[in-house]
C-alpha cells in the first residue's frame, strides 16, 4: 500500500476525532451552562468561549442555540430507535398480546439510561414531557405501519391509543425518576415499568 495513501488515512481519522471532539466540546459546555440557564437566556457567545473556542467555531458545527439541544435530542432519540428496531425484529407481531413497550428490564436499555444519565437529568428537568413522547411517538410509528394495515379501522384507532398512553406513561415515569434523584435502580425501574405493561396496576397493588 502506498505510504502516502496510509499518512493520507490517518491524517483524515485525526481530523475527524478533533471535529467530533470540538463537537462534544461544545455540546457538553451547553449542557453546563443549560443545567443553570433557561435556553432563551443562552447565547452562543457564551457556549463558545465556555468551550474554548470562538463564535466563528461554534457556527462551523450549528446554526444557533436551539440547534444543539436539537442535536443532542436527535442522538438520544437515534440510539433509542436502534434499541427498539431490534427490539421489533425479535417480536411476533401476529399476536396481539406481543407489544412494543411492555418489555422487561432490558440490558441494553438500562446501558442506554446509565450511559447517558447525565443528559437525560438535564433533559428531563429542562424539557417538556410532550416533546419527548411527540419525538417517541415519531420514532415508533414507521415500526407499525405494516402491522397497522392488517388491522380494521377500529382496531386501528385503538392500538394508537394504546401507543399515545404507553408513551405518555412511560416518559412521565421517567421524568418523575429524575425529579425524584433516581432513588431506585434504574433496572428496578425498567422492570416496575414492564410488569405495569404487562400485568396492569391492580396484581401490584394487591401484593
Amino acid at each position: 500500500v502506498n505510504a502516502n495513501y496510509l499518512r493520507g488515512q490517518r491524517k483524515m481519522q485525526k481530523n475527524t476525532e478533533l471535529t467530533e471532539q470540538t463537537k462534544s466540546n461544545l455540546i457538553n459546555a451547553f449542557l453546563d451552562i443549560f443545567e443553570e440557564k433557561d435556553i432563551r437566556k443562552i447565547s452562543v457567545r457564551e457556549i463558545a468561549e465556555r468551550a474554548g473556542y470562538n463564535r466563528s467555531t461554534f457556527y462551523s458545527y450549528f446554526d444557533n442555540v436551539q440547534s444543539v439541544l436539537d442535536c443532542i435530542v436527535e442522538s438520544l432519540f437515534s440510539q433509542a430507535q436502534v434499541m427498539g428496531e431490534q427490539y421489533m425484529g425479535r417480536q411476533n407481531l401476529d399476536s396481539p398480546k406481543v407489544m412494543p413497550l411492555t418489555k422487561d428490564a432490558d440490558e441494553a436499555y438500562i446501558r442506554f439510561f446509565e450511559e447517558n444519565s447525565r443528559v437525560l437529568t438535564i433533559m428531563f428537568h429542562k424539557v417538556k414531557t410532550p416533546v419527548f413522547t411527540k419525538k417517541m411517538l415519531d420514532c415508533i410509528r414507521p415500526e407499525f405501519e405494516s402491522y397497522l394495515n392488517d388491522l380494521s379501522e377500529k382496531e386501528r384507532k385503538e392500538l394508537s391509543y394504546i401507543i399515545e398512553y404507553h408513551v405518555s406513561g412511560l416518559f412521565s415515569t421517567l421524568t418523575k425518576w429524575h425529579r425524584e434523584n433516581r432513588d431506585i435502580p434504574i433496572g428496578e425501574l425498567w422492570g416496575l415499568i414492564g410488569r405495569l405493561n404487562n400485568e396492569g396496576l391492580s396484581p401490584i397493588v394487591d401484593e
